[in-house]
């Protein structure tokens, strides 16, 4: 079911950078914003005071910036291995892309990597079909970067929701495909045809992505105590991710609004026109996704994950199993 609530406005309207005059509502303890739009994305940022405890969580991209965290190659396409050398706790999120090795692979589930680990069994399933050998300088044994995730829902629950490695090929190609079309001009790297993260990396999409980027980092940097996101894309409500750090957040907001922005040229229409959304049908549609009946639940070392479902949502939250059992991430994708 997709959600579409409120009254019709041209998509012209919006590529010229309406910034949504709706009011402000409450979701719990969430103050949700107005709606800043920018051409067919809208976004809705959710505040409140949140406890400091998970402020000092380390991303996973800084992790291996910083030398801090290795990632290694096995010989099973769905199954890597991490070890964390730093005295830090890490936060991997489902949906992040480490690059290299025989191929590039997404982790499709959140975990807490405890401090100075063993080396550790991390999912993945391969954003890169085909290639099976080293590229170009990159490491083969091992991963050196995590700058990009996945940007497109259906991705996300391919490898969330449906576990299958062919459908993440399938999804991958899809995106690749749409991306194309709408900018004129294939986003295929010759280096890796299939590679998601190449993609990701397409010289035009990244100048497109920055005219986003800086279009939203104002409203962004103008409120106070944001711990989440909500984002639409065409008048449907697509996808939040709510945090219970505003730390954690201000870490991942580059990497998330990126992600949101590549999904919307990806599905972006010069022609279609699409309803607007307010500040109350996100609180509606966040009280909605509390009934989602839970599904499975994964155990971890440090963590643990419930994935719950229904016909309209995905709720997929991690939990720190060394603290009390508190929630660290909730992430919710309209089905």
């Amino acid at each position: 079911m997709k959600t579409k609530i409120g009254g019709l406005l041209a998509i012209s309207l919006l590529m010229a950078g309406l910034k949504g005059n709706a009011q402000e509502a409450k979701w719990n303890e969430y103050i949700i914003s107005k709606g800043y739009a920018y051409q067919n994305l809208t976004v809705f940022f959710l505040k409140a005071d949140m406890p400091d405890d998970y402020d000092h969580l380390v991303t996973l991209d800084q992790a291996i910036k910083k030398g801090m965290v290795k990632v290694f190659e096995t010989q099973d396409v769905n199954e890597l291995s991490i070890q964390n050398f730093s005295l830090k706790t890490i936060f991997i999120q489902a949906g992040d892309i480490v690059k290299g090795g025989k191929q590039d692979r997404v982790i499709p589930v959140d975990l807490l990597l405890p401090p100075k680990s063993e080396p550790m069994p991390l999912a993945s399933f391969c954003v890169e079909h085909g290639r099976w050998s080293q590229r170009g300088d990159e490491g083969l044994g091992e991963f050196n970067s995590s700058s990009k995730r996945i940007s497109s829902k259906e991705l996300k629950l391919a490898a969330i929701r449906d576990n299958s490695q062919q459908e993440v090929w399938d999804k991958v190609e899809v995106v690749q495909d749409n991306l194309s079309m709408n900018m004129g001009v294939s986003v295929e790297d010759s280096r890796s045809a299939s590679s998601m993260q190449l993609t990701l990396e397409n010289k035009e999409l990244t100048k497109l992505l920055q005219e986003f980027i800086e279009w939203f980092n104002d409203p962004y940097e103008d409120q106070e105590n944001v711990a989440g996101m909500v984002f639409a894309i065409n008048g449907e409500i697509n996808s939040a991710d709510i945090y219970n750090s505003n730390g954690l957040f201000a870490k991942l907001w580059p990497r998330l609004i990126e992600a949101a922005a590549t999904e919307a040229i990806e599905k972006q229409s010069k022609t279609k026109t699409y309803d607007t959304i307010s500040a109350s049908d996100i609180a509606a549609w966040l009280e909605q996704s509390e009934d989602t009946p839970k599904r499975e639940r994964k155990d971890f070392v440090y963590s643990s994950v419930i994935i719950s479902e229904s016909p309209e949502f995905l709720v997929y939250q991690c939990f720190d199993m060394q603290h009390g059992g508190s929630w660290v991430h909730l992430n919710i994708i309209q089905q």
